[in-house]
């Protein structure tokens, strides 16, 4: 993106190394996904930043701890991001549910999950 975009930015890859940075300085977390199997990506913002997600995103009803929205749409998630950002309550309320959230979203969660799938096959 260019400057002048909104104060937006495109990254691109971002080592991991650097990821835990980024997000402590982050507002928010947007992340319109059209497929994420476990929501591993959630678990680092939701240690204490409010998330804006996918409807689509199997996150375990996350709508307590995120905006939900179509990943679709850029109407939808502009007025999330707008509503997040106009509501500091709203922006408390999330990163507080994503703290308590953010235990699920582990390696060891994700590989108790997947064998229990495998499991049932």
């Amino acid at each position: 993106m260019r400057a002048g975009d909104g104060g937006v930015r495109y990254l691109g890859y971002v080592p991991e190394e650097d990821l835990p940075g980024l997000t402590a300085g982050a507002t928010a977390f947007v992340y319109p996904s059209l497929y994420e199997g476990f929501g591993l990506p959630l678990g680092r913002p939701w240690a204490g930043v409010p998330v804006i997600t996918s409807t689509l995103l199997d996150a375990g009803g996350a709508a307590d701890a995120a905006l939900l929205v179509d990943p679709r749409s850029p109407a939808e998630i502009a007025a999330a991001i707008e509503r997040l950002l106009l509501s500091p309550g709203l922006l408390l309320e999330l990163a507080r549910n994503g703290r308590a959230r953010s235990h699920r979203y582990t390696w060891d969660a994700c590989a108790s999950q997947s064998l229990a799938f495998f499991r049932k096959l």
